[in-house]
């Protein structure tokens, strides 16, 4: 949806403001009065913390200088009181808070005042009925989120939703599934002689542990984009392509092909057209195709994309690559995944890849939607074997799946009075193209420092001269930033704001990067 269709009174929303102060622990904070200020020096404790977290806990990505957060201080909207003073919090959870609290808490009252919050039965080992008024159940929730895809992503055969504990687990299950469909896809075309044929030439004998005919490797394909990252377990590994440090001693799926996210001629490029009898009928023909980087038809299980790349920078793929995935995943009978991991709910619709007019067959969510979700076509569902996949957090324990259901019917049906009566798709349309116009006027003020800002609703990213300089002064500044992509000089910042951001929010936030803009200039 375009915000200029919406004729949006920014203005008139600041004149509604009247929040109730949040307090904890005998301190108050305001949504509609919070201000950050500058803070040069940290509290006592802060390096206590850090030094207890690193004397227990396996480093992974957090910085060695990294925010301490404050459980017994306030927090609303983007403010959060501190013994240094109130600040932004930019990154939200890295996309986990889609909402500020105060909208969600009360929805699930049922689930903890009905003695269910330790309920620890799941939808793989039970079916799960019955439940008290106001509390919701897997399947109740599968229904909302297959319902939103009938609508964004319309197909006569509908969906299916499998649940997972993270956005790594739910690209993994995308991925067998895909995979899944392509050998069942290539066995009934031309027959389990050819699929032993193929595997022979290519190296990949029986698994003789089974009785069964099972293979040791499947040589079936997947695309990806170049910058991409859809998690860091071995199978959505293979498609990761961020960092080094997210690769380099760990083995990979060898299936797998990259392109660049805007040249749409290497999508055809990669792709061998012979139908699959025609490169075995030639001597090391197979063989050639895949040692020169590139695909044959019969074997692309899918590919995969992120409609706008986190780690790789907060960049989106061209739409005219997007129309190439299609157009090949059609030709070769092959799944289009999309991973919304983090843009899920945050870039002026329930779906980014709707803003992009491209139609994928599976969506990966997580993080705002609480829960890992693979959603795929109820057609994909019915060729998975039984006990496929599963595990144990994530799978509808109920707590999660309500707190989920909550997070989707909110963004879905609820209409604040606060925007009138916009829905909170809208209001990210509305309030993204505010902040879009306020990134370009800092652009435009302070070159040497900010540029290239690019997104869509909440979900934004911008260039800037050195990113560990900018989020050091950023977060004396007051915001808490985090960046995106590998490079730190030039390095991307990323902007992630709640679905219910106000406008007077975002003055804030366009006042504090334009202090730090400031500040960073008169070094240069």
């Amino acid at each position: 949806m375009r915000a200029a269709d919406l004729a949006y009174d920014l203005d008139a929303e600041r004149s509604r403001y009247a929040f109730p102060d949040v307090v904890r622990n005998g301190i108050s904070l305001n949504r509609g009065t919070a201000e950050p200020a500058p803070a040069d020096s940290e509290p006592s404790g802060f390096t206590a913390v850090r030094e207890a977290h690193r004397a227990a806990l396996v480093p992974s990505t957090l910085a060695a200088d990294g925010p301490v957060v404050e459980l017994d201080r306030p927090a609303t909207g983007v403010f959060v009181a501190s013994r240094r003073g109130v600040y932004l919090d930019l990154y939200q959870g890295v996309a986990q808070r889609l909402f500020d609290d105060a909208r969600i808490a009360p929805r699930l009252a049922p689930v903890v005042d009905s003695g269910l919050l330790l309920h620890r039965e799941i939808n793989t080992d039970d079916y799960i009925g019955f439940p008290p008024e106001g509390v919701h159940t897997p399947q109740e929730l599968a229904g909302l989120v297959t319902s939103e895809m009938r609508r964004a992503f319309p197909r006569p055969d509908g969906y299916r939703v499998f649940f997972s504990a993270s956005g790594t687990e739910a690209v993994e299950a995308a991925l067998k599934a895909a995979t899944r469909a392509a050998y069942l896809r290539v066995r009934t075309r031309y027959g389990p002689e050819t699929w032993a044929t193929l595997c022979g030439e290519l190296g990949v004998g029986r698994d003789i542990a089974f009785a069964d005919e099972v293979w040791r490797d499947y040589p079936l394909f997947l695309v990806g984009l170049h910058g991409a990252f859809h998690g860091r377990t071995l199978g959505s590994l293979a498609l990761t392509e961020s960092r080094p440090a997210q690769r380099i001693g760990f083995p990979s799926w060898r299936w797998v092909v990259h392109i660049s996210r805007n040249r749409p001629e290497e999508v055809h490029q990669v792709i061998d057209r012979r139908p699959l009898p025609e490169l075995l009928a030639a001597p090391g023909g197979l063989q050639r195709t895949v040692a020169e980087g590139r695909v044959p038809i019969d074997l692309l299980a899918g590919a995969i994309f992120e409609p706008f790349q986190g780690e790789g920078g907060y960049h989106a793929p061209s739409v005219e690559v997007l129309s190439a995935l299609r157009q090949v995943c059609d030709e070769a009978g092959a799944l289009l995944i999309a991973d919304e991991v983090q843009s899920f709910a945050r870039g002026g619709a329930t779906f980014f890849a709707e803003t992009q007019g491209v139609r994928p067959d599976i969506v990966c969510l997580a993080k705002a939607a609480i829960v890992g979700m693979t959603i795929m076509p109820a057609e994909t569902a019915a060729g998975l074997e039984h006990g496929w996949h599963s595990n144990t957090l994530g799978s509808g324990r109920l707590f999660d799946v309500n707190y989920a259901y909550a997070q989707f019917d909110t963004f879905l049906n609820e209409r604040d009075p606060l925007f009138a009566g916009l829905s909170f798709a809208e209001n990210e349309a509305v309030k993204g193209e505010y902040l879009a116009a306020g990134l370009t006027r800092l652009a435009e003020a302070y070159p040497s420092v900010l540029s290239e800002p690019e997104g869509g609703g909440c979900l934004w990213g911008m260039s800037v001269a050195s990113r560990g300089d900018f989020l050091t002064e950023g977060w004396r500044q007051g915001a808490k930033l985090i960046g995106a992509g590998a490079s730190e000089r030039p390095g991307r910042v990323r902007l992630i704001l709640p679905a219910d951001v106000l406008t007077r929010e975002i003055d804030v936030v366009l006042a504090v990067l334009g202090r730090t803009c400031a500040a960073l200039a008169t070094r240069s």
